[in-house]
């Protein structure tokens, strides 16, 4: 077989890869199970850390460390996690986050930049610099959640 007919082939494969790649991303109901599993990672975090800072557990302070720079991991991504179209489905977000744009953006923007301050505060080590910033975090949660998300559905 002609080399240029393996290549040829090779870039039909990719092609196809990439399309059923981005065609399985692009499904809300896809999008929504990643949105939810990001934002129970992030109340494992949350309340991780929650545990450590009120004394019910003793860690050192490394375990601070990676609690706070996941929660700051997942403020720098969490913009994305409401894309249009992810508003149906198996979900708690409700239609204001799409309804009042700006203002959902805001409730994210301030819980990016809390969650960037805890991530950066672990890094000094000083208990009650983090335990400021941690609850600072749970105010744009709250504020967030209060607003913008229903509530839990009863079994």
């Amino acid at each position: 077989m002609p080399k240029w007919l393996h290549w040829m082939f090779a870039g039909f494969f990719v092609t196809v890869l990439l399309t059923a790649s981005y065609t399985a991303m692009a499904d809300p109901k896809n999008e929504i199970t990643y949105r939810r599993a990001t934002m129970k990672a992030l109340g494992g975090h949350m309340g991780a850390l929650n545990a450590i800072l009120s004394g019910r557990v003793k860690r050192g302070k490394g375990s601070v460390v990676v609690h706070a720079r996941a929660i700051g991991n997942i403020g720098k991504l969490s913009h994305t996690l409401f894309a249009k179209g992810t508003d149906k489905g198996r979900t708690r977000a409700k239609p204001q986050i799409w309804a009042k744009p700006n203002q959902f953006k805001q409730a994210i923007a301030a819980f990016k930049k809390a969650s960037a301050k805890l991530a950066s505060s672990a890094n000094n080590r000083d208990m009650k610099i983090v335990k400021r910033a941690f609850k600072a975090v749970t105010k744009t949660c709250g504020g967030c959640h209060k607003t913008f998300r229903l509530p839990r559905r009863k079994r």
